[in-house]
C-alpha cells in the first residue's frame, strides 16, 4: 500500500535546557591569556561555557569534574600542566583484546586530534594535557566540548564489539513505564515508515529525494528518542554513508536498506537497555536563532524548490522536506520556548494529515515562522539602537 501520511510523534526524549553562553567572558578569557594571566584565561573560559564553575585555588586543591552524557570528565591542574580525562573501558581479558587495541589506534586515536586514548594497565581513559601557557582559551573549549562525545562513542562500541567492561560510566536514568511505551511503538512506526519511504525512493529514482529520506531516517530519532548506548553508534556508523551525498546513490539505498533491516530486527530486550535519559552539563544543542531559522526556510533555492515540487503535484516530496526540516529544528537546536512551541505546532497540525494538506500547512507554518523571527530582530535592532543612541550621546557629552 503506497504511503499516504506522515505522523509526528511527540517526542519521548527530553529536550536539554537551553543555555545561552556569555561571548563577553570567552572574550575576556582570550584578552587574559594574552596578557600571560593564565589561571584568569582558563577560570573565564569555564564560566562562559559552564555558566558557574569553581574558583581556580578550589581546581588546583580538588580538580573540577561534570557529567557530559554518559562520560564523567575531570580537570586538575598540577603546578603548571592541565589535565583532562573520560574513563573509558577496562580492557578484555581473552582473544578480543588486540582487536581492541587496533580499534584505540585507528579509530579512537590521532596525529591531529587534541586528547589520545591512555593505557594503564587494562584501563583506557581519554587524555588530554597541556602546559597552560599554551592552553588557549579556544583550544580549552574544543576539548571540553569534543572529548564527551568521543569518549562515548568508542566506549559503547568497544563493550559491544570487544566485550569491553565500562569504567565508571554516568548512568542514564530510567524510562517511565508510559515513556517505555511510548518510545517502543515510534521505533516500530519509524522504521516501517522509513522502508515505505526507500520503496518510494526506489520508485522515484530521485538523488533529492533519497537525501531528504535518509536525513529524516537519522534525525527524526534524535529528536524522537533518547537513545542511549551501542544503538546511537550504529546507527551513525550506517548514517555515515546513507547520509553520504557524495557518495553513490546505489550504495546509499543499499546501506538505508541495511540499516533499517538490521533495527527492525533488534529484540525490545535490547531496544530498552538502549534507551534513558543522560544528563548534559553542556548542552549538546546547537544554539537556536534567527538566521537558522530564515536559512531553512527564507528566500533561496530550498523554499523555490518546495515551491516548484508542490506547483508540479509532487506533493509527498515537498511534505517530507518541510517535515524533515521542522523535526531538525528541534532536534539539533535548543529555542526559546516561544519558538520551540510554534514550531511543534507545525508538525502537530501537519501530522497525519494528506501529503497535499501537509505541504500546504507546513509551508504556511515556515513563512510565519520567519515573518515571526525576523519582526522580532527588528525590534530587538530597534530597542539595540536606542541604546546605542544614548551610549554614543554619553560618551560626546563626557
Amino acid at each position: 500500500m503506497a504511503l499516504s501520511t506522515l505522523t509526528f510523534h511527540q517526542p519521548v526524549r527530553r529536550t536539554p535546557p537551553q543555555t545561552t553562553s556569555e561571548f563577553e567572558l570567552r572574550d575576556q578569557a582570550i584578552e587574559h591569556y594574552a596578557a600571560g594571566e593564565l589561571d584568569a584565561a582558563v577560570h573565564k573560559t569555564l564560566l562562559h561555557l559552564f555558566g558557574a564553575a569553581p574558583t581556580m585555588e578550589e581546581i588546583r586543591r580538588d580538580g573540577f569534574r561534570f557529567v557530559q552524557g554518559s562520560s564523567r570528565v575531570t580537570m586538575s591542574i598540577q603546578g603548571n600542566e592541565v589535565t583532562i580525562s573520560v574513563p573509558l573501558v577496562r580492557l578484555p581479558d581473552g582473544p578480543t583484546t588486540t582487536a581492541a587495541l587496533r580499534y584505540l589506534l585507528s579509530r579512537a586515536s590521532g596525529s591531529g586530534q587534541l586528547h589520545q586514548p591512555r593505557l594503564r594497565a587494562d584501563d583506557v581513559r581519554l587524555e588530554f594535557r597541556e602546559a597552560l601557557e599554551r592552553l588557549h582559551p579556544v583550544k580549552l573549549l574544543e576539548v571540553l566540548r569534543g572529548m564527551p562525545g568521543a569518549a562515548d562513542s568508542a566506549d559503547d562500541w568497544m563493550i559491544a564489539q570487544f566485550g569491553a567492561v565500562a569504567l565508571d560510566r554516568e548512568p542514564a536514568e530510567a524510562l517511565t513505564a508510559e515513556e517505555m511505551a511510548r518510545a517502543l511503538e515510534i521505533w516500530r512506526a519509524h522504521w516501517q515508515e522509513i522502508e515505505e519511504l526507500l520503496k518510494e525512493v526506489q520508485r522515484k529514482r530521485s538523488v533529492w529525494f533519497l537525501n531528504e529520506v535518509t536525513s529524516h531516517a537519522r534525525g527524526n530519532l534524535r529528536y524522537l528518542l533518547p537513545l542511549t548506548g551501542f544503538l546511537p553508534g550504529r546507527l551513525n556508523e550506517s548514517a555515515a554513508l546513507f547520509n553520504d551525498s557524495d557518495a553513490d546513490p546505489t550504495r546509499r539505498e543499499a546501506a538505508l536498506g541495511k540499516c533499517i533491516k538490521e533495527m527492525r530486527a533488534i529484540d525490545e530486550g535490547m531496544l530498552r537497555e538502549s534507551l534513558g535519559h543522560a544528563r548534559y552539563a553542556i548542552s549538546p544543542m546547537g544554539e537556536g536563532t534567527a538566521r537558522v531559522i530564515v536559512h531553512y526556510f527564507g528566500p533561496g533555492n530550498y523554499s523555490e524548490t518546495i515551491k516548484r515540487l508542490r506547483a508540479s503535484g509532487k506533493a509527498m516530496d515537498a511534505a517530507l522536506a518541510l517535515g524533515s526540516s521542522f523535526v531538525s529544528l528541534l532536534a539539533h537546536y535548543a529555542w526559546p520556548e516561544d519558538i520551540a512551541t510554534r514550531v511543534r505546532a507545525a508538525l502537530d497540525e501537519a501530522s497525519g494529515r494528506p501529503f497535499p494538506e501537509m505541504a500546504a500547512i507546513l509551508t504556511r507554518h515556515a513563512r510565519d515562522l520567519v515573518d515571526y523571527v525576523e519582526s522580532a530582530e527588528e525590534d530587538e535592532d530597534e530597542d539595540g539602537g536606542d541604546e546605542g543612541d544614548a551610549a554614543e550621546a554619553e560618551g560626546e557629552a563626557q
